[in-house]
């Protein structure tokens, strides 16, 4: 009964997020925004009632709230549709675990292989072995390019463009609204990582075309490591400490961040002459729970659990011989702030909780 009104939540989710976004149709330049490769309703495999379909999964890395999003957004995709059975390993953020990983699930002879790329060149070695092998392989939640031979057939993931820029635009409005010039710290990802090179791409492209609006001050290398996120980010506090605002690619560095505002007395809300404007993305409810309270200014939704839900039929479907329309399906992302918060975080709140419980 739980999962039954889980997934009812999610889809209901889905549903608003895709009225609030507003894809950029027609961008083909733009991996991440929809296209003519792009499919508008998600992938539709049949219910699996006869042999046992077996699917290998590839985490990137295990107990981090937004990758149990997606994983049980999988696992939940894989139960709707009957007898599935999901193998899972977890590489750690080790590309070539992840390698060893999918080899080993090839070896099984599984009827098809879903893996979130920890490095997206290295997992190409892996997707062209799934290729010789001919098992279905689906990249899901990053977005990784062709390439050395590998074929990929199909990817799920979020639909982000618009929501980063976005993100940076509201930097732009609010320096104007204000008759200011806005000091920006990045706080960045791996930049092995589509998600944080496209994020710091729209963001500099914004602040080169606004150069009288934006200035980035410094940008940190976090590399996806929380410790060298917390250096980093306390390092440029006290390199900057006029800064205005702070730019990060996830609240998984939410703790780091939060603990150097406080120590440079910071961690206050809007309002307060000490705060400094905090744009950050994911999906977790102390992120929402922060912005109700005025410590985050400006938040990227998106559904990870949608992600991986979709990702889970189209795997199967593929395993079923089915042709998938398109080349990807992207679940659309959408930006909340504390002006549109009452509006936006209800769908929101109601899809996590959940997971939470």
């Amino acid at each position: 009964m739980k999962t039954a009104k889980f997934v009812a939540l999610m889809m209901v989710l889905t549903l608003i997020l895709t009225a609030f976004a507003v894809p950029a149709l027609g961008e083909e330049e733009n991996i991440w925004a929809r296209n003519k490769d792009s499919a508008l309703e998600p992938p539709a495999p049949d219910p699996v009632t006869g042999d046992k379909i077996r699917i290998g999964l590839s985490m990137p890395v295990r107990g981090e709230f937004v990758w149990e999003c997606y994983r049980q957004g999988v696992l939940d995709g894989a139960k709707s549709l009957g007898n599935v059975e999901i193998l899972e390993q977890s590489a750690q953020n080790n590309a070539n675990d992840q390698l060893q990983h999918i080899e080993n699930f090839i070896a099984q002879q599984v009827n098809g292989i879903l893996g979130s790329a920890v490095d997206d060149k290295a997992i190409l070695q892996a997707i062209k072995k799934c290729n010789e092998a001919e098992i279905p392989f689906i990249e899901f939640g990053r977005i990784v390019n062709e390439g050395d031979g590998a074929k990929i057939q199909y990817t799920v993931s979020v639909e982000v463009y618009d929501m980063i820029k976005d993100q940076a635009l509201w930097l732009v409005d609010y320096a104007t609204a204000n008759n200011t010039k806005l000091k920006v710290i990045e706080l960045m990802g791996a930049l092995n990582d589509t998600y944080a090179t496209l994020q710091r791409d729209i963001l500099q492209e914004v602040a080169a075309e606004n150069p009288d609006k934006i200035e980035i001050v410094q940008q940190i290398p976090g590399d996806w490591n929380a410790e060298k996120g917390l250096a980093g980010i306390q390092n440029a506090l006290k390199a900057h400490p006029d800064v205005d605002a702070i730019f990060a690619h996830s609240e998984f560095y939410h703790a780091g961040m939060k603990s150097a505002l406080t120590q440079a007395g910071k961690w206050v809300p809007t309002g307060d002459p000490n705060h400094v404007i905090y744009i950050s993305s994911g999906a977790s409810l102390p992120s929402l729970d922060d912005i109700k309270a005025g410590y985050i200014d400006v938040f990227g939704f998106f559904s990870p659990y949608d992600c991986g839900f979709n990702a889970a039929l189209g795997i199967v479907a593929l395993a079923q011989g089915k042709e998938l329309v398109g080349t990807n399906y992207k679940v659309p992302g959408t930006v909340v702030d504390q002006a549109n918060y009452d509006e936006k975080s209800p769908p929101i709140y109601a899809a996590i909780e959940p997971l939470t419980k």
